[in-house]
């Protein structure tokens, strides 16, 4: 039998497979490069879990994406027109 273990790399803890459409472990790249041409490209790579990526900031917490937030609708041609026509008569 096979087991497969996904470790965070910043925190060592073990995060569970993904179901569906979920990410269990984000990739994160840091690279560095100079303008100096004898200088190699470098670049570090590393997998972490969701609580390590929410802890220095690159996602926001799951409690705010998941609040629906109202999308508000675009003002209709009617609309425009009448904002334009009131903005006219108002010079």
């Amino acid at each position: 039998m096979k087991k497969i273990q996904l470790i965070c790399d910043c925190c060592g803890k073990e995060v569970p497979l993904p179901t569906g459409g979920e990410v269990a472990l984000w990739t994160i790249r840091v690279s560095l490069s100079s303008s100096d041409y004898e200088s190699p490209f470098r670049q570090k790579k590393a997998e972490w879990c969701r609580e390590c990526i929410e802890r220095v900031g690159m996602l926001p917490p799951i409690e705010l994406e998941e609040k629906e937030l109202p999308i508000p609708t675009p003002p209709s041609f009617e609309d425009l027109v009448r904002i334009i026509i009131r903005e006219e008569n108002a010079r």
